[in-house]
């Protein structure tokens, strides 16, 4: 009982140790608090390499305004220093380019890059659970497209679960 108590309490200092960074943010529904990313943008990229498995693409104003909406995925992003590979959920690369991860920002330059992020901001909610935040062309209900017409303004976040053990990262060409 004491062990528990001791874990807990442990684990409240460093949830109070993470703190609210602002407290109106774009990347949260209705534009609400944010706390601070579980590590600093510079171990943020540290901790990005491995196995990225996508459980969601959110987009803002997706059906409601300023609320977050998407649907599940079974697609994943194997990352490592400089390149990136993109998924299908048969485990075909359906993509693949040279990445930087450079303070708390992931840069790609990816081979087709067609719906996927080229600038994303990484955020940890904790050691393994991350979000990939950018701005996305605003997603079209009637043509179930991106409108790429209008302007790549609308804030996206691509979440899932980061595994960094056991993986043979591919290298870029």
């Amino acid at each position: 009982m004491i062990l528990l108590v001791i874990l807990y309490s442990c684990e409240e200092k460093k949830n109070e140790k993470r703190g609210i960074c602002t407290e109106k943010s774009i990347w949260r529904d209705k534009n609400g608090a944010d706390s601070c990313s579980y590590f600093s943008k510079e171990e943020s990229c540290k901790h990005l390499t491995g196995k990225l498995s996508i459980l969601s693409r959110l987009h803002k104003h997706f059906i409601d305004k300023n609320v977050f909406e998407g649907g599940m995925s079974s697609r994943w992003f194997q990352i490592s220093d400089d390149s990136i590979s993109y998924f299908t959920p048969a485990g075909e690369i359906a993509d693949r380019g040279a990445c930087q991860c450079k303070n708390g920002v992931l840069t790609i330059d990816w081979e087709i890059g067609e719906g996927l992020p080229k600038k994303a901001e990484v955020y940890f909610n904790s050691p393994d659970f991350v979000e990939l935040r950018y701005f996305d062309y605003p997603f079209s209900m009637n043509t179930f497209r991106f409108d790429t017409l209008k302007t790549p303004d609308n804030p996206t976040k691509m979440v899932g679960t980061i595994s960094n053990k056991g993986f043979n990262l591919p290298s870029f060409p």
